[in-house]
């Protein structure tokens, strides 16, 4: 369980448990969920995560679900944008993403479609 703050997108806590794990050094990890408290969802959170919750005295399955929520605050507030911009010309939606992109740059290498060499980010300087 995690909480976030608006409007940053900062973990303020992070709780969990784990019941069975193919990973034994999950069992002992509960605590380093605390770790990311202050991470912000942005640029970088992946490996921000992986560093701290990964390792020898880490957990996989605790760095994976930290992600999942990071992802799941992310497609909270881009999935209605992303559903207003699929219609219209191809030339229209592109321009709709290079607004939102433009009004969200944390979205920016965020995944394939919004990456450096994407045709979506040809023209901006982000």
């Amino acid at each position: 369980r995690m909480v976030f703050r608006l409007p940053d997108l900062e973990i303020i806590s992070a709780a969990g448990r784990i019941l069975r794990s193919p990973h034994p050094e999950c069992a002992r990890a509960a605590p380093l969920l605390q770790k990311v408290v202050g991470v912000r969802v942005g640029p970088g959170v992946r490996k921000i995560v992986q560093g701290l919750l990964g390792g020898e005295t880490g957990c996989p399955e605790w760095a994976e679900g930290i992600l999942e929520s990071c992802n799941a605050v992310i497609l909270h507030f881009t999935l209605p944008q992303i559903r207003e911009n699929e219609t219209g010309t191809e030339e229209e939606r592109k321009k709709k993403y290079q607004a939102m992109l433009q009004f969200n740059p944390r979205l920016v290498r965020s995944c394939v479609a919004f990456a450096d060499d994407s045709p979506l980010m040809e023209g901006l300087n982000l």
